[in-house]
């Protein structure tokens, strides 16, 4: 499997993120989301913290689970793209 998995990467031109990414987490949650519910989400978070991991956990109050408006999904994506600079730059 896991040569399966190499020769896949290989082929997409992927490459594997350094083991330092790998132990750090991004939560990316919208507070009004009826299909993925904020309670899990809180309770990950919550193991996170209990586990002493780093983690980022960013919450849009009044976005729900579609992304229909712009400013919503810059709200998602800014965050997004200045957690992988920070953890890949490193």
């Amino acid at each position: 499997m896991k040569q399966i998995r190499e020769l896949t990467m290989r082929m997409l031109g992927w490459r594997p993120l350094p083991p330092r990414v790998l132990s750090v987490d991004q939560l990316l949650q919208r507070a009004n989301d009826t299909r993925t519910p904020l309670e899990p989400i809180l309770k990950y978070a919550m193991k996170l913290l209990e586990l002493g991991k780093t983690f980022e956990l960013h919450m849009l109050p009044d976005a729900g689970h579609a992304v229909t408006r712009m400013d919503d999904a810059l709200k998602l994506l800014l965050p997004a793209a200045i957690f992988l600079e920070k953890y890949l730059a490193r």
